[in-house]
């Protein structure tokens, strides 16, 4: 309720003033009233690109700032109708293109252009003729702790073929996305909605609400079409309740959404909704949740407060 966050500026004219910080609730409030507002606009208003927001773009991001907020029956309802009213699911049993992420997706909703990792990551790609690996910064690679999250051992996620790969000679590469000179004109890994998320934000929703039928079944719907079918077994999300299976859903997003900007959103409500007192002071003492103003802002504007830790 009066945790800082940013100034909120309404207006579209210059004013000569200082602009105070407003609270987290304040902002949270503006971002559904904006979406909301979109929503209502955007009804019956027909889908012209991946590069235009429509309605099924507000819902999704109406269902992600809902599970934010830790709202689960707002979440849980926005996200169900992005399920049955957006584009369908990828299959990745067959799945045959070289890279994931590009504007033919089938469950790609929206997309902004040309900011992509590859430029900051090392990275696959290929061609008809011949496979190259581009490193462009060797201090930056995808983390140990993401690959085996896939559990390698098994060898049945085809997000291991798809999403990152691992090289004898060259380690674990990011393969979600490429471009020729490490960066895609046409779209953005940075910030993307997939129809997946939809079902990951339903089935986080449905179990934190209590509705664990609904949340294994939009695991399981999204699990079919990432495991290899042969290995497939709905059982082991059915034999999950209570906070196994919100665990669960919560490594799932993890592997599904990696690299796409959600992760320290997660692990904030992570810490906060399953009361792992220690996981919270742990993200504290690292800084992980409040991050610092940048001293020339402060300077530029002496209404803007520093953030408590980092005084």
């Amino acid at each position: 309720g009066n945790d800082p966050a940013v100034p909120i500026k309404l207006s579209n004219n210059v004013e000569d003033k200082y602009y105070q910080r407003s609270s987290v609730a304040e902002v949270y409030k503006q971002v559904v009233a904006d979406l909301l507002e979109a929503e209502k606009y955007l009804k019956d208003v027909p889908k012209k690109s991946v590069w235009r927001a429509d309605i099924v773009a507000t819902r999704l991001m109406l269902s992600r700032v809902y599970l934010y907020m830790c709202d689960y029956e707002n979440a849980a309802k926005y996200a169900k109708l992005v399920t049955e009213e957006g584009p369908r699911l990828t299959d990745l049993n067959g799945y045959s293109n070289s890279q994931f992420l590009y504007p033919g997706l089938s469950e790609l909703i929206f997309s902004t252009g040309s900011t992509s990792l590859p430029g900051a990551l090392s990275f696959y790609a290929s061609s008809e003729t011949s496979i190259s690996t581009y490193v462009s910064n060797q201090d930056m690679r995808v983390s140990d702790e993401l690959y085996l999250a896939y559990k390698p051992e098994e060898a049945k996620d085809l997000r291991l073929e798809h999403f990152i790969v691992s090289s004898d000679d060259l380690g674990l590469l990011y393969k979600k996305m490429y471009g020729a000179a490490w960066v895609t004109p046409e779209m953005s890994d940075v910030f993307v909605l997939r129809t997946s998320e939809a079902y990951l934000n339903l089935a986080e929703a449905a179990a934190c609400g209590e509705d664990e039928v609904t949340a294994r079944k939009a695991l399981n719907d999204l699990r079919e079409r990432r495991i290899k079918r042969e290995a497939f077994d709905k059982a082991e999300v059915n034999a999950l309740s209570g906070e196994e299976l919100v665990r669960f859903i919560r490594e799932e997003r993890q592997r599904e959404l990696c690299l796409e900007g959600h992760r320290w959103f997660d692990r904030i409500r992570e810490a906060r909704t399953v009361g792992d007192d220690d996981a919270m002071i742990k993200l504290i003492n690292e800084g992980g949740i409040y991050w610092p103003i940048a001293e020339e802002v402060i300077r530029e504007n002496p209404s803007i407060t520093q953030n408590e830790y980092w005084k």
